[in-house]
């Protein structure tokens, strides 16, 4: 401990702290520049871009450097974090990020497009397409990562699929369907998404159907390509989509989807640690206030979960 200067109210902890000058350098060696709101900090306020410089070191890291998820998936994650915010700007420059540490245009193609189920065309229409032509930019620069950190390996015992899991209390409308569905389309419908998250359908998704069937059906179509599994044709890995969801769910807080996202993302092999990372990125980028509301309860969620997978094996 360091002693304390003259009027504070106690010893002040020795941390991890950087000089400003060592944190610009490796701003601008990891991202290709160093941003504006970045350069005013070091200006203005030095001692919170070293908070921020600390929160960065602890949770960009590859596998291979201790971290638990490639860092290109997580700058995905906080362009998705911003774009649920509608910080346009943060995302835009978020996505630039993710390109340049080898993440393919078409893995964020799907992750923009699985955000449109959620926060809708407004969004994608806003957000998404500058995101898109950021990345564009980098791809067509060539000045981006041509062998990036691989996924790594996980493990899926074959009793988790069925697991029993914890999960919170569900109002009427996210309880099981009242009704059984009417019809091939809204059968196959309901099939899928109790496939997709290993749970009944809940009613508000049911009474949908059943209202306004075409809305279902569009749902339906949006989600169904964005959200493939690599197996299936897709591109990004099945626990980075759902993780993806689960922080948008945490900006959101929709506690229903956010759990029904890491239920999913947990029984395909995510790691406590990956969840950490996860929301870590979401007090990076959204906030403290934002994890207390809704991310440490999801943190708490996969603690139960990881210790019932864990008697599983």
């Amino acid at each position: 401990m360091s002693t304390a200067p003259e009027g504070a109210p106690g010893p002040v902890p020795v941390v991890d702290e950087r000089p400003v000058e060592e944190i610009v350098e490796r701003f601008r060696r990891e991202t290709g520049d160093l941003p504006p709101h970045l350069a005013l900090l070091a200006e203005v306020a030095p001692s919170s871009l070293q908070g921020h410089d600390r929160m960065w070191r602890e949770l960009m890291r590859d596998p291979s450097e201790g971290g638990a998820l490639p860092k290109r998936y997580k700058a995905l994650l906080c362009a998705s974090i911003a774009m649920t915010a509608r910080n346009g700007e943060a995302a835009e420059w978020w996505s630039g990020v993710a390109a340049r540490w080898g993440l393919l245009l078409e893995e964020l193609l799907e992750v923009l497009g699985f955000n449109i189920t959620g926060q809708g065309m407004s969004t994608f229409r806003e957000i998404g397409q500058r995101c898109i032509r950021a990345a564009r930019a980098v791809r067509e620069s060539g000045d981006y990562e041509r062998d990036p950190e691989p996924m790594p390996p996980g493990e899926i015992p074959a009793g988790w699929a069925d697991a029993a899991l914890p999960q919170g209390e569900q109002p009427p409308g996210e309880q099981p369907a009242r009704e059984p569905p009417r019809g091939e389309a809204m059968e196959a419908i309901h099939a899928y998404f109790e496939r997709s998250f290993n749970a009944p359908m809940p009613e508000f998704w049911a009474a949908l159907g059943r209202e306004s069937g075409g809305l279902l059906e569009g749902y339906y179509l949006l989600r169904r390509y964005t959200m493939r599994r690599p197996e299936e044709g897709g591109y990004t890995p099945k626990i980075v989509k759902e993780l993806n969801a689960v922080v948008s769910d945490t900006i959101l807080d929709n506690p229903w989807g956010g759990e029904a996202h890491l239920r999913t993302a947990m029984v395909n092999g995510a790691t406590l640690q990956q969840v950490r990372e996860a929301e870590g990125l979401v007090i990076m980028e959204a906030g403290m206030v934002v994890y207390k509301v809704a991310g440490y309860d999801f943190v708490r969620r996969a603690q139960e979960i990881a210790a019932v997978l864990e008697r599983l094996r």
